[in-house]
């Protein structure tokens, strides 16, 4: 089961961030959404690429569609969300 955390949670200093962490098979992958005053920012991991990915926006709505948009296409590709909220710390 996947842990969803409240809306608005995440946020420090004006940057607001949401993780979510998948697996498949014995993979794991990381997808973030970080809004700074400024830019918006898309980084991911993906075990079977050779490095992350990190994708900058400077529309916050665009960036927040195009962040669903691969978390729902790593879910139609097999990826359970196993953790979706603010970072983890600890």
């Amino acid at each position: 089961m996947a842990h969803h955390a409240s809306p608005g949670s995440g946020e420090t200093n004006g940057i607001r961030r949401r993780v979510v962490l998948l697996v498949k098979e014995a993979g794991i992958a990381i997808i973030t959404l970080t809004h700074a005053p400024r830019e918006s920012l898309i980084a991911s991991r993906d075990p079977r690429c050779s490095a992350p990915s990190i994708r900058s926006f400077t529309d916050p709505q665009f960036a927040r569609s195009i962040f669903l948009h691969t978390v729902h296409s790593s879910e139609r590709h097999g990826w359970r969300i196993i953790y979706d909220g603010p970072p983890l710390e600890g």
